[in-house]
């Protein structure tokens, strides 16, 4: 289920021509997770890239932020399906954007190119421009901008994840989902963590489709490259307009394989008038492996 503050969008692409360039040739099958992110983490671009059999084709996932004329910023969902991998592992396609939801509805198109520069990396431009209506009165047009991704797969060979200060890794979770990480300036901590997961909840049928940004304050690295530590933090997702507050342990570590390890979530809704706590929410083990870019 996806966060309530938010719509939902379903997508389908339409296809067009990307311009030559010289690139690697993908590997079938493989999963590449990432997106695109200021050096705060506040914009997360999550985009997946999951090459088809074959390695012919291949399916782009993205959760967008767009910013809306008056400054409102709500988020995106696009799919676009079987898109044609060239041999020069360069590709590229339009889409449309049409949802409706609880809070209103979103109209627009969707654009993006790539290409596979190693067989670990994918990188690529994308832009989405939408009208969104509110059912409450009113809507605006919004827009991502045009923004640059980045996409690894950590298991492949050439992926770099050894840990050097203020760098960025990219990878994925065993939900599918991207995860990115940033160490920070002196390489002895987190700077932030970014992810999408699904939280199961108490009293949901589904559970709930969260992408946080994590601090990382109480995340440390230590000098055998342990990654470990736990924080809580208020998530920007509600519950039935409840607050929700996260409690996040991370236990990784870069070796021979990249940064990997597991993320443990938990989650306590507090009642929105009175601050009582109302229910519980709790993951499974999430792993994850990343690389940087």
């Amino acid at each position: 289920m996806h966060r309530i503050s938010v719509l939902a969008t379903v997508t389908t692409a339409g296809l067009i021509a990307a311009a030559p360039a010289t690139a690697a040739t993908p590997v079938a099958r493989a999963l590449y997770g990432g997106g695109a992110s200021t050096t705060d983490g506040d914009h997360a671009e999550y985009t997946t890239v999951r090459v088809e059999k074959r390695a012919k084709t291949l399916n782009l996932y993205g959760e967008w932020k767009v910013t809306c004329a008056g400054g409102g910023q709500d988020l995106t969902y696009v799919t676009a399906e079987h898109v044609p991998l060239k041999r020069n592992g360069s590709f590229a396609g339009t889409g449309t954007i049409k949802a409706d939801g609880p809070l209103g509805s979103q109209t627009g198109r969707f654009r993006f190119s790539g290409r596979f520069t190693a067989k670990h990396v994918v990188r690529g431009t994308a832009v989405a421009t939408l009208q969104q209506t509110l059912t409450a009165g009113g809507g605006a047009a919004c827009t991502t901008g045009r923004f640059h991704f980045t996409a690894i797969d950590p298991t492949q060979r050439g992926a770099v994840a050894t840990a050097k200060p203020d760098a960025q890794y990219y990878g994925s979770t065993s939900q599918s989902y991207p995860a990115l990480v940033r160490l920070d300036a002196q390489g002895t901590g987190l700077r932030y963590a970014s992810l999408e997961y699904e939280l199961p909840c108490e009293g949901q049928q589904q559970p709930l489709f969260l992408d946080e940004r994590m601090p990382g304050q109480f995340i440390t690295l230590g000098p055998d490259g342990h990654l470990t530590g736990t924080e809580t933090f208020t998530s920007t997702a509600t519950v039935g307009g409840n607050r929700l507050d996260i409690t996040a342990t991370l236990d990784g570590s870069f070796g021979p394989e990249g940064l990997t390890g597991t993320w443990k979530l938990t989650g306590r809704i507090l009642d929105a008038q009175t601050g009582e706590q109302i229910g519980t929410c709790t993951s499974e083990d999430i792993r994850f492996a990343a690389a940087r870019g």
